[in-house]
């Protein structure tokens, strides 16, 4: 579980190295896990994020919320973000790669279960989004 003081390390840490960047390439479930949570078909996510620029990424409580454009990037318990510079090699398997135009990217695994939401703002009805969204950390 994503504990609240981490997701507001994180976040942070996403605002400082991915704010700016525009997203060239979205994979989702190349690599498919039982457990790996979708919004809707991951097929769709490089329709809805690819040509997006990330504006800010906020803790949301225990989830982490990216912000590229009007579509949102959601992240909850379980999701391993990791963020490549150019030029480092990626893991093979993965639950989700965001390639970014300057060859950096964001690669998140599962280990044992994890929402990974690409949505348009406003489109996600999960009862515990709204709930995180009030919380005082965003």
């Amino acid at each position: 579980m994503l504990e609240i003081p981490e997701s507001i390390v994180i976040a942070g840490e996403l605002e400082q190295t991915v704010s700016g960047k525009k997203i060239r390439q979205t994979v989702a479930n190349s690599s498919p896990h039982g457990f790996a949570f979708y919004f809707g078909d991951p097929k769709n996510y490089g329709a809805l994020l690819n040509g997006k620029t990330i504006q800010s990424a906020h803790a949301n409580a225990g989830q982490i919320e990216l912000c590229a454009e009007e579509m949102r990037i959601l992240f909850s318990d379980g999701v391993n973000v990791r963020y490549f510079s150019a030029g480092e090699a990626l893991p093979q398997k993965h639950q989700l790669w965001i390639e970014f135009e300057d060859d950096s990217s964001l690669i998140c695994t599962i280990q044992m279960y994890g929402g990974l939401w690409a949505f348009r703002e406003g489109q996600n009805d999960n009862k515990y989004y709204p709930l995180a969204k009030k919380s005082l950390l965003h």
